[in-house]
């Protein structure tokens, strides 16, 4: 195969692959998935160290420091349906 081809297969390749690592987030959800990223390492673990949830006393000071003024209840609730489907998914591997 012809270098330059080979060179324009692998980096279409990629691109292809970086389009599909990407995720799109709806406007209206930014804030709820800014917030649940950033709550990586507030989860609260039970015995043997399984998750049971997020540790919501520290929401308030995620959400200040990430300079988001107006969270609204429904983006709370979206952090909770956020973290129902992550804790059904990890049990779902154990």
């Amino acid at each position: 195969m012809d270098a330059k081809l080979l060179e324009a297969v692998r980096k279409r390749d990629r691109a292809d692959q970086e389009r599909r690592d990407r995720i799109l987030i709806w406007p209206d959800m930014v804030a709820p998935v800014c917030v649940f990223l950033a709550m990586d390492t507030q989860w609260r673990t039970g015995p043997y160290g399984i998750r049971t949830g997020l540790d919501y006393t520290a929401i308030d000071s995620v959400i200040r420091h990430l300079n988001l003024s107006a969270f609204t209840p429904e983006d709370f609730r979206d952090i909770r349906l956020m973290e129902q489907e992550a804790l059904r998914v990890w049990r779902s591997k154990r």
